[in-house]
């Protein structure tokens, strides 16, 4: 699935790369040869093409005299140390196809950065120059920023001094630019993919293997694919010609736009929305509310976090108190909510239900928490590595100490013995059980340069009740000082590998759902920017939902800053991982921000132009309790794999409230976006269902597969895989069921359903009680979401004003 994951982003990354340098090119010099024409007949076997192509060959070579020569000249005259000057990868040789790995990677690296590097800058440059009547000033300035940028872009590579690489660079991004400004695109990638291709090759050159012959013979086949079609051409012509204007960039036109043809709305004979079926709905609503509130599981099984951060924070000094441990003022305190869900939770769940969950949650298995970090971020590397991690259970007590300290920290070296009493001491002391009783299962030992660390491992086999697995303790000794001390429950090793083999497919499959999903917001965003292009699109509400999205979502980032802290590592700079940390999530909240504001203002437009001027917003209540009811429902059949854990994050903020009420706000606007998209599209194939009813009923039905997919499909067993196609499938035919009878002529009322479906989603985690913040967050994001959708709706345009 990374796999995927990254070959969808990089396909993303070169078309539009490859899009963008070839219309600015096209635009910046019209003498140039179109760029997607170079092979066609009568082009191709041009004289201007021959040359050009015979020039990025001839020009590969000199470059690479020019490398020999400046890393001779670097290395002996001025001790540069440039060991990436082998440039090539001998692990190379044990891919399937050595020869195929080199020519892919040349060709993707000349394409991508002769387009990213030189046609983008140099383009763009000529294209601003010319429209402000500073060409000239406007190019040099590009010239200097490409080069720059592309020596920067290869500066990963280990070498000394660090600009190295960039003073490399110059002079070949220089002529590389030359290539480009003077023939275009096709010689500056052709010499780029020449060059690199003869380095990463060079493994297949030296090596003396079996039948390595059969590789270089494709290589070069493959490496001179370019000259060979240009021969081709010119014998199938059996001339060379020159080049017509009609085939350079100066020759283009858009196509003509077709002429709009009037529009004529015809209504069609449908069956209007059944007024009289309102009640009957309300009443269906009734039941699903009934089912919600009888049928839903409102215990909280991990236990409630009672504790604030100010009283864990104190909790944990007075442990370092008692364990004579005295602080300077360098060392700062962090804090952050400790909810993780292990397998361990699963297998005692899976194993002992609900009673045995219930009995050793909290006690031998981690319920809620806090997690007190004493560090520092100044000083240095191996001072900072010294740190102290206490854990605060949910009634107030420490749990868990963990003291990390440098390996090089001087301390004793203690015999086996010694070292035991110590673990005997602290277990009596954290655990209050009597430490003899416990069998002991292994006693470490590990040399340091400056001390001894021990580590054991005791078994509990009187408290521990199952058959299967065992409560085991460790307590980690560095020198004489106790630096890790835990009690966990060891799951037998052949139910964590069954887990993992049924875990790891179904973790892959829910998220090539989860990217097909993204897909379809995606098309949404595409056809979103082309209604744009077309005035077709509501430009205030695009900024309405921008702005709103990326405000709340930074009010969500500052109140969360004290717990994303909290995972610094000292091991970095901190102004490195402030920095990464900040500019990371503005990229993020812009993208997603804009994406959601696209679609937005496309609904706001595109939306299903044919409906019956329905106004009543009761059906939109009752469907909305209707779908809560039917979901509560089926999820009866669900596998139970573990008990629901309440998100306890909003906790650790600096105002829990404010992150309690603010946090499923994205997430409402944006699978209401995707079931307004869906509808909408849904009625744009199906003409308000009068034709291709099919397709109408597919679309649904995949997004309810996927959706559900990507939420529920946990483990890759039957019984897993049954509930989320039966559930996937039922949910795609709700949704047709809901366009049929009622989105389609009361389209502006889905935001009014959408919130009625988060109001119980978000009184349900309130009720969990997960938290003292979690109620009141959670009727505050209530009257958010709900007075939102009415706002959404009214913009929509379908309900009244009151």
């Amino acid at each position: 699935m990374q796999s995927f994951i990254g070959f969808l982003g990089n396909f993303l990354l070169l078309a539009l790369t490859f899009m963008t340098a070839e219309s600015l090119t096209r635009k910046a010099f019209p003498k140039h040869i179109r760029f997607w024409n170079i092979w066609k007949k009568d082009v191709a076997n041009s004289k201007r093409i021959l040359g050009n192509t015979i020039a990025g060959y001839y020009v590969s070579v000199l470059s690479l005299v020019f490398i020999l020569i400046f890393y001779f000249f670097t290395m002996r005259y001025l001790n540069w140390w440039n060991p990436a000057s082998l440039s090539t990868d001998p692990n190379s040789l044990a891919t399937y196809f050595p020869w195929l790995s080199a020519i892919a990677n040349a060709l993707q690296a000349g394409f991508l950065e002769e387009c990213l590097f030189r046609a983008i800058p140099l383009a763009g440059a000529v294209l601003i120059g010319t429209k402000l009547g500073k060409k000239k000033l406007f190019l040099g300035i590009g010239l200097i920023v490409q080069a720059l940028i592309f020596g920067a872009g290869h500066a990963n590579y280990a070498a000394q001094p660090a600009y190295a690489r960039v003073v490399e660079l110059i002079i070949p991004s220089l002529y590389f630019a030359f290539l480009y400004l003077r023939f275009g695109l096709l010689t500056g990638i052709l010499m780029h993919f020449a060059f690199d291709a003869i380095l990463m090759s060079l493994p297949i050159w030296i090596t003396s293997s079996k039948g390595i012959w059969v590789g270089r013979t494709f290589f070069i086949i493959l490496f001179f694919i370019p000259l060979f079609i240009v021969i081709y051409r010119w014998f199938q012509s059996k001339k060379l010609v020159e080049i017509k204007e009609e085939n350079l960039n100066l020759s283009w036109q858009p196509a003509p736009k077709k002429e709009k043809e009037k529009i004529v709305r015809i209504t069609t004979q449908t069956t209007g929305f059944n007024k009289k079926s309102i009640k009957w709905i309300l009443v269906a609503g009734i039941i699903g509310v009934l089912i919600w509130i009888g049928l839903s599981d409102f215990h909280n099984y991990y236990l409630p976090l009672k504790v604030s951060r100010k009283q864990a924070i104190e909790t944990a000094k007075a442990e370092l108190e008692r364990q004579g441990i005295e602080l300077t003022d360098d060392w700062e305190i962090l804090a952050q909510t400790w909810d993780h869900a292990t397998g361990v939770h699963r297998f005692i769940w899976q194993e002992g239900g609900k009673e045995v969950f219930e009995k050793f949650i909290g006690k031998y298995i981690v319920a809620a928490s806090w997690k007190i970090r004493f560090l520092r971020f100044e000083g240095d590397v191996a001072e900072r590595a010294e740190e102290y991690n206490i854990f605060i259970r949910e009634d107030g007590k420490a749990y868990r100490f963990w003291h990390q300290l440098p390996e090089d920290q001087k301390g004793v070296s203690l015999e086996k013995e010694e070292a035991q009493e110590i673990s005997y001491q602290v277990l009596k002391e954290i655990y209050e059980i009597d430490p003899l009783k416990l069998k002991e299962l292994s006693a470490i030992p590990e040399k340091l340069p400056e001390r001894r660390d021990w580590k054991f491992t005791y078994s509990d086999t009187i408290n521990y009740t199952l058959q299967e697995g065992e409560l085991r303790y460790s307590v980690e000794i560095s020198g004489d000082i106790p630096t890790n001390i835990i009690s966990f429950v060891y799951a037998p090793e052949e139910w964590v590998r069954n887990e993992r083999n049924q875990k790891k497919p179904a973790e892959t499959l829910g998220s090539f759902f989860n990217i097909l999903l993204f897909l379809v917001y995606l098309l949404a965003v595409v056809i979103g920017i082309i209604q744009w292009t077309k005035k077709n699109f509501s430009t205030r509400i695009f900024l309405i939902f921008f702005f709103l999205l990326f405000i709340i979502q930074v009010i969500l980032f500052i109140n969360s800053w004290q717990t994303r802290i909290a995972w610094f590592s000292t091991s970095e700079p901190l102004s490195n991982q402030v920095f990464t940390t900040i500019f990371g999530f503005l990229l993020k909240t812009i993208f997603l921000s804009f994406v959601l504001a696209v679609i937005a203002g496309l609904i706001s437009k595109w939306k299903l132009l044919e409906q019956a001027g329905l106004k009543d917003v009761f059906p939109a209540l009752g469907w909305g309790a209707i779908i809560i009811g039917i979901a509560t429902f089926a999820g009866l059949f669900a596998p139970s794999l573990e008990p629901f854990k309440p998100v306890i994050g909003s906790w650790g903020t600096s105002i829990p409230l404010l992150d309690s009420a603010l946090n499923l706000f994205n997430r409402f606007i944006a699978e209401t976006l995707l079931l307004m998209f869906i509808f909408t599209l849904s009625g744009k194939i199906t003409k308000n269902w009068t034709q291709k009813k099919f397709i109408g009923i597919l679309l649904p039905i995949l997004i309810g597969i996927f959706f559900i997919g990507g939420k529920s499909l946990k483990i890759f067993t039957g019984a897993n895989i049954a509930f989320w196609l039966i559930n996937g499938i039922l949910t795609g035919i709700l949704l047709i069921f809901i366009y049929r009878n009622y989105a389609r002529f009361s389209f502006s009322s889905i935001p009014v359903l959408m919130s009625v479906i988060y109001l119980f989603k978000i009184l349900k985690n309130g009720l969990y009680f997960a938290y003292p913040a979690a109620l009141p967050g959670s009727i505050v994001g209530i009257i958010i979401i709900v007075v939102f959708g009415i706002f959404w709706s009214k913009e929509l345009g379908k309900l009244d004003s009151t």
